[in-house]
């Protein structure tokens, strides 16, 4: 969709969604630490799984707060919902890349 820039300058950027994962570009920031996941390792009690036409949601319908901060995040950000994207083919499917290559689910 390229009309995103007239919602908001922040949507003209070159680092929206899709995106190009060039690995000989990648630097790794060790003062970012690593990732706290909190609660990713409680099955889930109450969950909604939806086909709505172009992907399959997950979406978290109870109380619980899977939940990941640090590594460099800032903030805590907790676990609202996740979707799929696939395709037919290997060739497709991804929304990004890397190195210039779909793959057939992100």
């Amino acid at each position: 969709f390229n009309k995103w820039a007239a919602v908001s300058k922040f949507c003209s950027s070159n680092k929206q969604s899709p995106i190009n994962i060039d690995k000989t570009k990648v630097k790794k920031n060790r003062q970012l630490g690593k990732i706290s996941f909190i609660g990713y390792d409680i099955p889930l009690q109450s969950a909604m799984i939806k086909n709505n036409g172009h992907t399959a949601q997950v979406t978290v319908t109870g109380n619980q707060s899977p939940a990941i901060e640090a590594g460099g995040l800032g903030n805590m950000y907790t676990f609202l919902q996740l979707h799929f994207h696939w395709g037919k083919y290997d060739s497709r499917g991804s929304e990004h890349t890397v190195n210039g290559k779909k793959y057939p689910l992100e």
